[in-house]
């Protein structure tokens, strides 16, 4: 399993997990790079839009342009001890500060994820992570805290930050958790296809309410 697959994996995981939590339909699917699915019946209600729940907006400039707001609820943000289940016993997997993803999706494959690198934990509290420049062509890197998953629709191919970038939590407790992205991409297949898609800074704010 690659980098990006195994990352992809444990954000399905986690989603579907939340899911059950919740007691979410199936009705909607949450949509990733590469045109990967939940399976059927592991399906995440995406909310209509309830202002409650938060949101949260891109815009990517450059080569690429796009614009997207996504709304908040169980498959746009989710966190250990905001969950507190136990593992083995009401959930598969440890609900812990090593559990964290903060998802901005937008239509077809125009996403912006976050989530820890292996073993790494997130604190419930403001802080500024640095997201390192991708070191392998799924546009990924394990190096600092904090990792990212990026598509950016109709550009047909992999994309990761070219130089360091930042996730700002500005605010984070029990309730919610705010803050702003910066991260300047660029095309990560270009050296093996011989052509690049180009450069792109993506920029986002979000606040999400607290979906459990």
């Amino acid at each position: 399993m690659n980098a990006r697959t195994a990352r992809t994996a444990f954000a399905l995981t986690g989603l579907a997990v939340l899911a059950l939590a919740a007691g979410c339909s199936d009705d909607k699917k949450v949509s990733l790079p590469g045109g990967v699915t939940l399976p059927q019946g592991g399906g995440v209600d995406l909310p209509d839009g309830n202002p409650a729940m938060g949101s949260c907006h891109v815009t990517v400039t450059g080569d690429v342009t796009a614009e997207w707001t996504s709304p908040g609820g169980v498959s746009s943000v989710g966190y250990g001890p905001w969950v507190g289940q136990t593992a083995g016993v009401t959930m598969p997997i440890d609900m812990d500060e090593g559990y964290f993803i903060l998802n901005c999706q937008g239509d077809g494959e125009n996403y912006v994820g976050f989530m820890p690198v292996v073993e790494a934990e997130i604190p419930m509290a403001p802080a500024t992570y640095t997201i390192e420049p991708a070191d392998n062509a799924f546009g990924a890197s394990e190096g600092g805290l904090m990792t990212t998953l990026l598509g950016l629709d109709g550009t047909d191919t992999n994309w990761g930050p070219s130089q360091q970038g930042t996730l700002v939590i500005t605010e984070f407790d029990a309730d919610h958790i705010a803050g702003t992205f910066t991260l300047t991409v660029t095309d990560v297949l270009a050296e093996m296809s011989g052509t690049s898609k180009g450069n792109a800074v993506i920029t986002g704010e979000f606040e999400y309410t607290n979906p459990n």
